[in-house]
């Protein structure tokens, strides 16, 4: 009953933590790339996306890889670049090379955007395998808005009536 109750209150607190921590997503993309050992899949995505002048940026690139028993697979390559309005490459590209021993890496950098524009973000890869990407921008050192992420709010609900739940039950 104990360990119940701990869980639904951790639930509460990651809602909580989730709702205050949110940043301004300015890009998001997401997939599994299905590629096999004698026919490998590539990965080629072309977006766009607005900044605003003086704002700050962090490019996230992670590779999350696929359990295939009994390996984890990762792409053989995955990179990400960020293009201003003029079609020049801001920061570093993002290179991940295949990930070894947990199956997941990941690399970033940020970038502040000199003018309201916008700007354009690559992403390409190649797999032999089932392999999974999360690429991300996120606007970061501004003031997030005051309206909670929906997601968090199911998750805050959820943990609020376990824990109602189980309080009830202990009186009965």
């Amino acid at each position: 009953m104990f360990n119940n109750f701990k869980q639904a209150f951790v639930i509460c607190l990651l809602a909580i933590a989730s709702m205050q921590s949110a940043q301004a997503m300015v890009f998001s993309s997401a997939g599994t790339v299905p590629g096999t050992l004698g026919n490998p899949a590539t990965l080629s995505i072309m977006e766009t996306f607005e900044v605003e002048m003086g704002g700050e940026y962090l490019a996230v690139l992670t590779d999350i890889g696929t359990v295939l028993s009994p390996v984890i697979d990762n792409f053989d390559s995955l990179s990400m670049v960020v293009l201003d309005d003029s079609f020049n490459v801001v920061g570093a590209p993002l290179l991940l090379a295949p990930a070894t021993g947990s199956g997941e890496a990941s690399v970033s950098f940020s970038f502040s955007a000199i003018a309201n524009a916008v700007y354009s973000v690559a992403l390409g890869g190649a797999t032999d395998s089932l392999s999974t990407y999360v690429a991300t921008i996120s606007a970061v050192g501004t003031d997030a808005s005051p309206v909670p992420v929906p997601a968090a709010i199911w998750f805050m609900a959820s943990g609020m009536f376990a824990l109602i739940g189980f309080g009830r039950r202990k009186i009965a």
